[in-house]
């Protein structure tokens, strides 16, 4: 009866030490991050690109149509690539 009893006692005294940890770290992200919300990925973007250094007038995405076009030239390279690999294993399997 008594170790039962010694055994809640010490499960309850674990749990406030997770919930005072859990509470700390909302509070020093609270105050690191303040307005942010984390679960945002939008927002965390937001927040890294006015935290860091550079210039602001810069356009995120110059001309998508070049974006475009170097990963379709990147995408036939690599394709190139894997039918050389291809070949050059079943040349080994014969």
């Amino acid at each position: 009866m008594l170790l039962s009893v010694m055994e809640g006692e010490l499960e309850a005294r674990d749990l406030v030490i997770e919930a005072l940890r859990a509470r700390r770290k909302e509070v020093f992200i609270q105050e690191r991050y303040g307005r942010f919300n984390l679960n945002d990925p939008f927002l965390a973007l937001q927040r890294d690109y006015e935290a860091g250094p550079g210039d602001k007038e810069k356009p995120v995405c110059t001309n998508p149509l070049s974006i475009l076009e170097a990963v379709m030239a990147h995408c036939r390279k690599m394709q190139e690539r894997m039918s050389a690999q291809l070949v050059a294993a079943e040349s080994r399997q014969k």
